[in-house]
């Protein structure tokens, strides 16, 4: 599907900067369809193919730039650090920006943020400096986190070579293989399903993904509602 040149400049500064899809709509009804197929999928894609192939030329450096210019254009989010935060937990795009440009020390990885998030004592000191839409957000991954507890996917720890130093993966499935993969979709790891290791059943599950704690990886749940 093409896209007129003029509709893309009129939604990318509001995608890339984290304005909700409802104000979006106001400059153009078909806001919501096209930021979704374009910045949402095609331009990661393409991004994320001109990265591979300047990783196979040997320039890691300039690939991973790239990679995580792509993970930003997807989220439709304007730093690693909101990134990091909707990647935590927060799924909504306008919350995940608003508590990215507070002068907060959330941790440096997803895992961590994720855990710094569910904290009541955390949660209370953000409130008083964020809006009630992503108060609302917040109170929610509190509550979430506890009712998960009883109804996760029975999942026991494991080592996967070559992840030292990765935090956060989530599972994939294409075909008839089974990846973890980064959220940026850089790095893949083939894995196989046991009644141990039951990848299969979380493969595409926006609902879980796997946190690294000193080279074990954990299954983690997340909320599933999108924003």
């Amino acid at each position: 599907m093409a896209y007129e040149e003029v509709v893309l400049d009129q939604l990318r500064e509001g995608w890339l900067g984290g304005i909700g899809l409802r104000e979006l709509t106001t400059r153009n009804d078909k806001a919501s369809s096209i930021v979704k197929k374009f910045y949402g999928y095609e331009m990661p894609w393409i991004i994320h193919a001109v990265a591979q192939q300047l990783r196979n030329a040997g320039d890691d450096e300039y690939a991973d730039v790239l990679s995580k210019i792509a993970l930003l254009v997807e989220l439709g989010v304007p730093t690693e650090l909101s990134a990091r935060i909707f990647l935590a937990g927060i799924y909504s795009r306008v919350a995940a920006t608003e508590l990215s440009s507070l002068n907060i020390s959330y941790g440096k990885t997803v895992s961590a943020i994720g855990n710094q998030l569910k904290e009541l004592n955390f949660i209370e000191m953000l409130l008083p400096q964020i809006s009630e839409d992503t108060t609302q957000w917040l109170l929610l991954i509190k509550d979430e986190s506890l009712r998960r507890q009883n109804n996760m996917v029975k999942f026991s720890n494991f080592r996967l070579q070559g992840t030292e130093g990765l935090d956060y993966l989530v599972s994939r499935k294409i075909g008839d293989r089974t990846f973890l993969c980064t959220p940026d979709g850089n790095k893949r790891f083939q894995v196989k399903s046991s009644i141990q290791l039951p990848f299969d059943k979380v493969s595409n599950d926006p609902r879980y993904a796997f946190s690294n704690s000193q080279d074990i990886w954990r299954l983690v749940a997340r909320d599933p509602r999108l924003g």
